[in-house]
């Protein structure tokens, strides 16, 4: 029977994500792979730098533009490469992937697992990237086949406990696996610099998750402290959004942008919130967002550093107590008082807990092994 098992295979796939995401890689993916039970593969989008696999293969995607022809193309080249890794279990975290993975259940008897990181319907109608004409009509498109094809979806996995208010048609049952905090262990403690503000915004760059309300907040703080700097690291997927944000940084030495066009390596994202004094959290809230709870919130609660936000979030009360927080009114915000908080409050008087991947990873694999019996 263990020999059995040694043969099983699970690929993970996506369309956008890179092949060495951490939810995929090293959360799912060494998981799994750590239990010396399963195969694991992972076919995603190609990665700027590809890490140490331990174990897992990883199948690149060629590169293509995100509203291309080569993206549609995709969907198909990740359906033959699973299809010939031979899979008991295919995860996949897009809708695109849909239809390749009711393929594979029917040509390969896998079972199927849509891991939901995002509510797609939702993402497309507040698109930043789309035509406003075509956003409502394609989404209502997505959530279409994502209710037909659902009594054909083994399990899902929810990234977001928001989501079981979102998500109604998951019929074949759900499990909340949250996107918690994965930090390489070999990432030092932060160590402070007397008198410097060291700012930091992390993750996709858009409007809609509040990048330029957070250069708008270290412009102002800079004013009151030459001390300040803000490091914006992550990706913008449209040129109308990094156009804007080199026009609102090019003339302010204190703003250093990392990433922007290009997507950036996870390590070096949590080198640098160990290397940084505060992260923003400046989402506006919108339709979007109500739900949402940020991986990097995680991330930032896992490294104990400070992170200035907006009051009325539903999970603020979920990591109050660890003193985490330093609320601001980014409408109509007092830079002084934000200003002497952050250099003299402290922070952090207990070490949160329940906040890494190690929480959620005896879950996610009691999933597994009882739908793959």
């Amino acid at each position: 029977m263990a020999q059995e098992r040694e043969k099983r295979r699970i690929v993970i796939a996506s369309i956008l994500k890179p092949v060495d995401d951490t939810r995929m890689l090293d959360k799912m993916g060494v998981s799994l792979a750590s239990t010396g039970d399963w195969d694991v593969s992972i076919i995603a989008y190609q990665s700027t730098v590809i890490t140490s696999n331990r174990g897992i293969q990883l199948i690149p995607l060629r590169k293509f533009r995100r509203l291309s022809f080569g993206r549609w193309l995709a969907r198909w080249k990740v359906l033959l490469e699973a299809w010939k890794c031979k899979p008991t279990l295919f995860i996949f975290n897009t809708h695109e992937l849909l239809i390749p993975a009711l393929v594979l259940k029917v040509t390969r008897n896998s079972m199927i697992i849509y891991d939901v990181r995002e509510n797609f319907y939702l993402n497309i109608r507040h698109s930043e990237s789309l035509p406003p004409l075509f956003r409502f009509p394609l989404a209502l498109l997505v959530r279409f086949k994502e209710k037909l094809l659902a009594p054909a979806i083994d399990h899902y996995f929810l990234a977001e406990k928001g989501y079981e208010h979102e998500f109604k048609f998951h019929r074949g049952g759900w499990t909340v696996v949250e996107n918690k905090a994965f930090i390489d262990p070999k990432v030092q403690e932060r160590k402070k610099e007397p008198g410097k503000l060291r700012l930091l915004f992390s993750g996709t760059l858009a409007e809609s998750t509040g990048v330029f309300r957070a250069i708008q907040l270290a412009k102002s703080l800079f004013a009151l402290n030459k001390n300040t700097s803000l490091t914006i690291i992550g990706y913008a997927s449209t040129e109308i959004v990094r156009r804007r944000i080199r026009d609102e940084s090019k003339s302010c030495s204190f703003i250093h942008v990392i990433g922007l066009d290009h997507l950036v390596p996870h390590q070096q994202i949590a080198e640098l919130i160990q290397q940084s004094d505060a992260g923003i959290l400046s989402y506006p809230f919108s339709e979007l967002t109500r739900n949402s709870v940020p991986s990097k919130l995680f991330e930032y609660l896992h490294c104990r550093l400070p992170i200035i936000l907006e009051r009325g979030w539903p999970w603020i009360d979920r990591y109050s107590s660890f003193h985490p927080f330093l609320f601001v009114d980014f409408v109509n915000p007092d830079h002084q008082t934000l200003l002497n908080a952050l250099l003299h409050n402290e922070f952090y008087l207990t070490h949160p807990t329940d906040v890494g991947w190690e929480s959620e990873a005896p879950g996610f694999l009691q999933i597994i092994n009882k739908l793959i019996v």
